[in-house]
């Protein structure tokens, strides 16, 4: 069997209220989801309707979104590839974070911290030495 997308409707436990998500899920039904409507999921929920999306319902669904939510333009794409570039070498010092597996990403993160923190240490030693000197200067 291959990935499916599924909407489920489920009563939360704890609060007896209604939860609506939709969630791509395997073959062993693990997956991840989109809670849609009620409390957050704490473990205690139970199912009590899931239907399984065919194409025909995404079809339809698509068509509904499309029709209130166009699909973003080419420029209007590339303007936010644009932005999101910008944001991660911002953030990060490059771009090339966003194309690693996750292992690598937590690896270039940890570099990026560790020049930081060596850059903040440098920092503080020279404003340590700056303030050496002016207490100095002003004993004199």
């Amino acid at each position: 069997m291959t990935d499916r997308i599924v909407i489920d409707l489920d009563r939360d436990g704890w609060t007896n209220s209604l939860q609506l998500n939709m969630a791509q899920l395997d073959e062993n039904d693990t997956g991840c989801g989109y809670r849609l409507h009620g409390p957050k999921y704490n473990g205690s929920s139970k199912n009590l309707i899931r239907h399984v999306l065919d194409e025909r319902d995404a079809n339809e669904i698509r068509q509904m979104l499309d029709a209130v939510f166009p699909p973003k333009t080419a420029a209007e794409l590339e303007t936010l590839r644009a932005r999101v570039a910008e944001l991660e070498t911002a953030a990060y010092g490059d771009t090339t974070v966003r194309l690693l597996d996750p292992v690598g990403q937590i690896r270039h993160l940890h570099d990026a911290l560790a020049a930081q923190m060596a850059r903040a240490e440098t920092l503080d030693r020279l404003l340590r030495e700056k303030q050496r000197t002016e207490a100095r200067e002003g004993a004199s």
